[in-house]
């Protein structure tokens, strides 16, 4: 049937693709009696088991969908199909899976193992083993998979729960884990690299870990199709039931977590499909100058003359609304962290430095870590070399509280001709809910691979995030700060710090530039196996201003293809956020921002934080606020304060939520406004949507949740 225009719907399938003459299948859009280009295809044998299949829609006119087979060299080539089913929204991306409605893409195996994952809601069947509640939502309507150890099975059976076929990628998988009774097995992650029917074991971990859900995060790289593939053994005696939850892939670069759960060999050992494979696993090896502070500050040393010192801590910090609750390598509050303490004695402008260990002369390195910057006094993160000519000019920065989370940043350390020390220095803001964490320190040899946009492009680096100038165009993108040369357009500050000092990139549309002219700015080579979320902000303020196109291309082509998304004309002086799905392919991509020159100079437009992440973009205006404030902001004028992300009590008694709508827990995110002092009754907060384009004549329908306890409230 033809379907209504649409930002985003999913259609979902089963398919099954067995045989030695297998064709392929193809799923098209067709708009105006135009299919274009296939959005998903499957080819080769994919064994005697169904498969499910999703592909996301999105069109400006009525559609329909198409499946095409096409017969291969033979007459074992046979295709089916089964269960399509289209849902409002985008599709999640390809792998995720929170087990609240089936099992999503995963299936268990035909062959190969012994016994079969199960779908599990509460407590399983066995006392003293498994969960009693999922991770999704934290209570027994939630659900999880797990393994089920009593009779019949036995020590040494195995159940394999396999992913979906992914292109050639290099990704991360996280996912949360419960393994506690005295009979617990191992659980393991693998990759099944396809072309050669090969496993690699990513991740692995045995015995009880405790009655909780725990993170775990392990690294996923292969240049063929492949399939993740959980594996769980049963242990010594039925008290062994594993479970899993909340499966989700990022693009960014990750290392194995917990640290006791060993990665993969490299070395593959090729089995026949219905035999148990033979892996190998080795030890992690580290540089002198990593550092996960589980133990001690490793070879990382205070600076003796500054005002305070970094304090190694596990757990809440000392203060409500600042600092983190867990840390990063353990992800729980048993773990170890470093960060600085800032309540009384310190006062605002205070700095503490923590030092590396001698780096010799001449090596360009890598350094990588996480840091948490919540409360609303932080003040300032600054990455800078120490020699014995003293402090450089800061070579990364982050200013002001970046939310109750840990964020990872990735820096290229340039040679010195000189030993040099890396310096981590934060400074105290202007009250005590100022606290700065970093945690997971790592250094490799080399210059940093270009990003894949997994955290925002700020374009501050002299590097501009990998992004490069188009030769064939007709003038260039400019990284500036401040104003920009002509009066009445472009932006005063830039979106990242909202200050002068920060950097964007902007087309300047003065003399010699003529109407039409154009620039294009190219993104390093990104991942493209997987459906991704592209944001950024724009800013497009002057009475000349032309169009701002954004354009997603395979990696190298000359052939831009349509655009995906697009602005036209003046959207006042303010910055705007935008975002489009960029459908998967085959291959990696490159994304291209187009700046076309208006009618005059006033037109200027400029764009900053520039940030791919997994999964298609959510539908215009929704948020649950797990993952910060989707597309909504706190406009910098008009109000006094700022909306807050909440999690748990607020800390103020007699008022304020103890649990989100979300997950109905206390771990669940929302925002609100704190209204304790420096606050004078009538002070107001905005939180403001994106910029909407116009809608239909049946509108759309807002639907929220509020709280409103407290007996002052406003």
């Amino acid at each position: 049937p033809s379907y209504p225009a649409t930002t985003g719907q999913c259609v979902k399938f089963w398919y099954h693709m067995y045989g030695a003459s297998i064709g392929m299948l193809r799923v098209y859009m067709r708009t105006q009696n135009s299919q274009g280009n296939p959005l998903w295809t499957k080819s080769g044998n994919q064994d005697d088991h169904w498969l499910a299949g999703q592909v996301t829609m999105a069109s400006t006119s009525s559609f329909q969908v198409v499946f095409e087979g096409e017969r291969g060299t033979g007459f074992t080539g046979d295709i089916a199909l089964d269960d399509v089913q289209i849902t409002d929204g985008a599709c999640p991306n390809p792998g995720d899976c929170d087990f609240e409605d089936g099992s999503c893409t995963w299936s268990n195996l035909n062959v190969g193992d012994d016994f079969d994952w199960l779908l599990g809601r509460g407590n399983t069947q066995s006392q003293f083993t498994g969960p009693s509640v999922d991770h999704t939502l934290g209570n027994d309507l939630g659900h999880y998979m797990f393994i089920e150890t009593s009779n019949p099975q036995v020590q040494g059976n195995r159940a394999r729960f396999t992913s979906e076929t992914f292109l050639a990628s290099s990704t991360c998988i996280h996912f949360w884990y419960h393994m506690e009774g005295t009979g617990i097995g191992t659980l393991k992650v693998l990759v099944h690299q396809q072309s050669d029917n090969t496993y690699t074991v990513v991740w692995s971990l045995t015995g009880a870990q405790g009655d909780q859900w725990l993170d775990g995060q392990a690294p996923v790289s292969n240049n063929g199709d492949y399939k993740v593939i959980f594996e769980a053994d049963r242990g010594t005696n039925h008290l062994g039931d594993i479970a899993i939850d909340d499966i989700y892939f990022t693009t960014s670069t990750c290392t194995v977590s917990p640290a006791a759960a060993v990665p993969g060999s490299p070395t593959l050992t090729t089995v026949a499909t219905t035999a148990v494979p033979v892996i190998s696993t080795s030890p992690f090896v580290q540089s002198q100058y990593d550092c996960t502070f589980e133990a001690d500050f490793c070879s990382w040393t205070q600076f003796v003359n500054d005002e305070f010192d970094w304090t190694r801590s596990q757990g809440p910090a000392g203060t409500v609304q600042t600092g983190p609750t867990v840390d990063h390598t353990l992800g729980t509050a048993q773990g170890w962290y470093v960060y600085i303490e800032t309540s009384s004695p310190q006062v605002a402008n205070d700095t503490a430095v923590l030092l590396s260990a001698n780096i010799p002369a001449n090596q360009d390195k890598c350094l990588q870590f996480w840091y948490h910057m919540y409360g609303v006094h932080v003040d300032i993160l600054n990455i800078r070399l120490y020699t014995n000519q003293g402090f450089s000019s800061p070579i990364w920065t982050k200013q002001g509280t970046q939310g109750n989370s840990w964020q990872s940043a990735v820096v290229t350390v340039d040679a010195l001709t000189t030993t040099y020390q890396i310096a981590f220095e934060a400074r105290r803001g202007i009250n005590y809910r100022g606290d700065i964490a970093v945690d997971d320190i790592r250094v490799t040899d080399g210059v940093c691979p270009p990003p894949a946009l997994s955290q925002p492009c700020d374009f501050e680096p002299a590097d501009i995030c990998g992004f490069t100038q188009d030769t064939t165009d007709d003038f260039d993108w400019t990284q500036a700060n401040g104003r920009t040369g002509s009066a009445n357009t472009g932006p005063t500050t830039d979106h990242s710090t909202g200050t002068a000092a920060g950097k964007y990139m902007y087309i300047e549309t003065s003399a010699p530039r003529q109407p039409g002219d154009i620039a294009r700015l190219i993104s390093a080579p990104l991942p493209g196996g997987s459906t991704s979320c592209l944001q950024f902000y724009y800013h497009m303020y002057g009475t000349h201003i032309g169009t701002l196109n954004v354009y997603a291309k395979d990696d190298g082509s000359t052939n831009l293809g349509g655009a995906i998304w697009s602005r036209s004309a003046n959207q006042g002086n303010q910055w705007v956020i935008g975002y489009v799905t960029v459908q998967r392919r085959d291959r990696t991509m490159q994304v291209v921002f187009e700046g076309i020159r208006g009618t005059g100079i006033r037109g200027d437009i400029a764009i900053d934080d520039v940030q791919l992440t997994p999964g298609a973009c959510p539908l215009p205006g929704d948020c649950d606020f797990e993952n910060g404030l989707c597309s909504w902001t706190n406009p910098q004028n008009g109000d006094e304060f700022d909306w807050i992300i909440g999690q748990g009590r607020t800390s103020s008694t007699n008022t304020g939520p103890s649990i989100d709508t979300t997950l109905a827990t206390a771990l669940g995110h929302y925002v609100f406004l704190e209204s304790s002092s420096p606050r004078v009754p009538g002070d107001r907060c905005w939180l403001q949507s994106e910029l909407f384009p116009a809608t239909s004549s049946g509108g759309r329908c807002l639907q929220f949740s509020y709280h409103m306890y407290g007996s002052s409230v406003g």
